[in-house]
């Protein structure tokens, strides 16, 4: 009855600073139209999971929950390692 502690979360948007580079490069269009560089695309999508993995990963886990994350490092080599050429 009791199973295992969980929580769902996603990058970017997991924290509310995650949340507005998620607007910024997604819903304000930039990464679909290729208006940022690739240096800076990465670096934006590096800060939001620095804060996520601070705000709701590590106190997760150690609170001994069963972390599920929509997206994570292996989605950034995915697609911040394929530059679009």
């Amino acid at each position: 009855a009791g199973g295992v502690p969980f929580i769902i979360t996603e990058e970017p948007g997991g924290t509310p600073v995650g949340r507005r580079i998620r607007e910024l490069l997604l819903n304000e269009g930039i990464y679909e139209r290729r208006n940022i560089c690739a240096e800076a695309e990465v670096l934006l999508f590096s800060a939001a999971r620095a804060q996520h993995v601070q705000e709701v990963i590590l106190p997760a886990l150690k609170a001994d929950y069963v972390v599920l994350c929509d997206r994570f490092t292996d989605a950034t080599l995915a697609y911040q390692g394929w530059d679009g050429d």
